[in-house]
């Protein structure tokens, strides 16, 4: 059985990230600051990512702290072939596809030529991280969202230096992701046969919910989830999922849990606006009930390895939907325990556990198993 982490990360050097920049923006997009506790932050548009406190603060020990001591920490920060290749071993992975860290927050940038500057060199710095992985690596592009059209040409090039998906944010600013002006990119990525896959972040940009906390343990646990749920609500009930029957899309790092009671929700509404036809025109596309688009075959849902409702979800959305991830190196990884997590549960079947741990992920990202 081959192993595929669906989704873990890259904690981005700021040296080998504007290595990559094109050279007139390589001393105008970020900067780079070290508080006196020795956390470093990178500095966009006058804002430390990850935001260090106040409200929707990300982690308060920045980037070069993510994970446990002794686990990630600053030795984790940037490309090291003969670390990834060992921990990955150490693991259990066989191929691991990697997100970004910093960049989830890309979508939050002002500036779209910065923006669309940054995602071509985390591109081609990722291109070339899976070309030295020979195998073991895959990865998902990163895209200006904020301009649609730059989006649909950076997704375009992304998939001819073979990036395996595409990551967006649950929201655009204040665009939720069926907006009209976002559709084009989703109709782009579906006749690109690249995946989407939905990851929320905390720190870099306004999300929903994040305006309520000035805690990271509040606003992390809050608004990671709550805008992943917007997200499904907006692809499935605002049409998107309808109109693009072959897009494949991801939901990622805030566990399964939360679908069937979703799927239920959405549904409940979906029969009141039935029954009341003067309400059917919210939701035009939809022809059936918004769970059969999430049980369709082309969704899918990270779950944790330990996620103790992970049984009963699969009998309400099926064994399809769910995909092993491991999350490293960030905080909430259980590296290097997690394959061994699930593999050794009991309350799952072991066909159902080889679609978790590869099966649908290669299905999602359409990758080859031999």
């Amino acid at each position: 059985m081959k192993i595929i982490d669906a989704n873990g990360h890259i904690v981005e050097s700021a040296d080998e990230l504007r290595s990559y920049l094109e050279p007139p923006y390589r001393d105008t997009t970020f900067d780079v600051v070290t508080d006196s506790n020795g956390n470093t932050f990178f500095l966009v548009e006058g804002r430390l990512v990850p935001k260090p406190a106040g409200k929707g603060a990300g982690t308060p020990r920045g980037f070069g702290g993510v994970g446990p001591q002794g686990v990630y920490g600053a030795a984790r920060v940037g490309f090291n072939k003969e670390r990834l290749l060992s921990d990955l071993d150490r693991e259990g992975i066989d191929l691991h596809v990697i997100y970004p860290t910093f960049l989830l927050g890309l979508c939050g940038i002002e500036n779209k030529d910065n923006a669309a500057a940054l995602a071509r060199a985390y591109n081609n710095w990722l291109a070339n991280i899976c070309k030295e992985m020979r195998g073991r690596a895959a990865a998902v592009a990163v895209v200006p969202l904020q301009d649609v059209k730059a989006a649909i040409e950076e997704l375009r090039r992304a998939s001819q230096l073979g990036l395996c998906g595409v990551t967006v944010p649950a929201t655009v600013f204040d665009e939720n992701l069926d907006d009209p002006e976002i559709f084009p990119f989703f109709a782009a990525a579906e006749k690109l046969n690249m995946a989407v896959a939905v990851h929320s972040v905390t720190g870099a940009y306004p999300t929903i919910g994040a305006d309520r906390y000035d805690r990271f343990f509040f606003s992390h646990t809050l608004a990671m989830s709550f805008p992943t749920m917007a997200a499904m609500l907006s692809l499935v009930c605002g049409g998107v999922l309808a109109r693009l029957p072959n897009l494949r899309v991801a939901f990622l790092e805030i566990g399964i849990g939360w679908v069937p009671y979703w799927m239920e929700r959405m549904d409940e509404h979906y029969e009141k606006h039935e029954l009341r036809k003067e309400l059917a025109k919210e939701v035009p596309y939809l022809t059936k009930e918004p769970s059969e688009y999430v049980k369709a075959g082309n969704v899918f849902v990270t779950c944790e390895p330990d996620e103790k409702t992970l049984p009963d979800c699969i009998r309400h959305v099926g064994e399809n939907l769910p995909m092993y991830a491991s999350d490293y190196p960030h905080g909430d990884s259980k590296f290097p325990e997690s394959v061994k997590l699930l593999r050794s549960r009991e309350d799952l079947p072991p066909n159902v556990k080889e679609k978790i741990l590869g099966l649908n992920a290669a299905r999602f990202y359409n990758l080859e198993l031999n």
